[in-house]
């Protein structure tokens, strides 16, 4: 056999392998968000976030989408007064009440820092597919805040880069803790996003769905934790909707691609430190070691607010089992869960995966268009 062939073989082979690995981002796992949080002044060890004197003078106010500044509450004499409650008092009644508005940085890399009352919070969002380690974006977006006077250090050593980034390093575990994470099962494929949307909001609608309190929006199911403002749930968030509905504006049409959104809350990471198993700020590494961290308990609630549901409806649950086992090439549930909850089918992972083939595959056209050129010249 010529090198030739063996060479063609090969690329045929590896673009096997990544006919299979594209199919599997018909379902697959990523994450969306990552929120921190520290407070300004810790109420029960008196221990200060280290603030720049300076640092209302580095930050701007945070606004909604209507332009208008965003105010968390209001205060008068040490006490706290809800906008809800200041809209419904008179006019001579709002007098001396001093509005507290949101105040902000935002970088270039989809981070942000926000400052509420007592609270310092760094967010990072659009993570589906950014594939940086989590914990590393949150200490850049810290040495930025240093830079620009946000925060500062206590230097104890001579200044280098090394040891700055190193004290800032210690500001980010002492004071900060993950308070949010956004976890995302994305549906492309046509007929199983098709059976699990409809199905879903058909049981919402009908008064069949397993949770009372499930919560229907245009494009939005919201099947745990419905509520507005101060009034969603504190552990956990489970909401369906269509990608291209929210992109539009629009409710869920036949054909879209379909998001199942699971989002651990402050009160979620609150319970794993009263057991003893806290989730630390640089344990959130990779999107792919996350996943492995959360999956236990995706499987859980996936299982109870979507794939049971869904397989007991007298109508669709045969036809939602049979396309689950045809696309994911499966016989039995066991086999079904394994595959659909593999860790292979994290977005980071098959990113990975698909970059180093695609790399293979170019150095092995390469080496043909090598010996093609060798051929012309006669070199063999």
């Amino acid at each position: 056999m010529s090198d030739e062939t063996r060479i063609l073989g090969k690329i045929f082979e590896l673009e096997g392998i990544k006919t299979d690995l594209e199919r599997i981002k018909n379902i697959y796992h990523s994450d969306d968000k990552i929120e921190y949080r520290a407070l300004k002044k810790n109420p029960k060890t008196k221990v200060k976030f280290p603030l720049s004197e300076l640092w209302k003078y580095e930050t701007s106010y945070a606004r909604n989408e209507n332009g208008e500044v965003k105010i968390v509450n209001y205060f008068r004499d040490g006490a706290a007064l809800s906008v809800k409650d200041y809209e419904t008092m008179s006019e001579r009644e709002r007098w001396g009440w001093l509005p507290q508005i949101e105040r902000e940085v935002t970088f270039n890399n989809n981070t942000k820092a926000i400052f509420r009352n007592n609270e310092v919070n760094l967010r990072i969002y659009d993570l589906k597919d950014n594939f940086e380690s989590r914990y590393k974006i949150a200490l850049d977006s810290l040495i930025k805040l240093n830079d620009r006077n946000v925060i500062e250090y206590n230097r104890r050593t001579s200044y280098s880069e090394k040891n700055e980034r190193e004290g800032i390093r210690q500001i980010l575990k002492r004071h900060f803790k993950v308070c949010e994470y956004e976890y995302n099962l994305n549906i492309d494929d046509k007929e199983i996003s098709n059976i699990i949307y409809t199905t879903l909001r058909e049981q919402i609608e009908t008064g069949r769905y397993i949770n009372r309190g499930a919560h229907l929006e245009t494009n939005t199911l919201y099947l745990k934790g419905f509520g507005r403002g101060g009034a969603a749930a504190k552990d956990i968030i489970i909401k369906v909707y269509s990608i291209e509905g929210r992109d539009e504006g629009r409710g869920y049409q036949t054909g879209d691609k379909i998001k199942i959104e699971l989002t651990l809350k402050s009160g979620w990471f609150k319970e794993k430190r009263k057991k003893d198993e806290a989730v630390k700020v640089n344990d959130f590494t990779y999107q792919e070691k996350i996943y492995c961290i959360i999956k236990d308990e995706v499987i859980k609630y996936i299982k109870k607010y979507i794939y049971r549901p869904i397989k007991d409806d007298e109508v669709k649950g045969a036809d939602f089992m049979q396309a689950l086992k045809t696309k994911l090439y499966v016989r039995n549930e066991n086999d079904l869960f394994s595959k659909l909850f593999d860790e292979n089918r994290v977005n980071s992972n098959i990113d990975k995966k698909l970059n180093k083939i695609n790399r293979e595959i170019e150095n092995l056209k390469t080496r043909l268009d090598n010996i093609d050129e060798r051929l012309k010249r006669g070199g063999l």
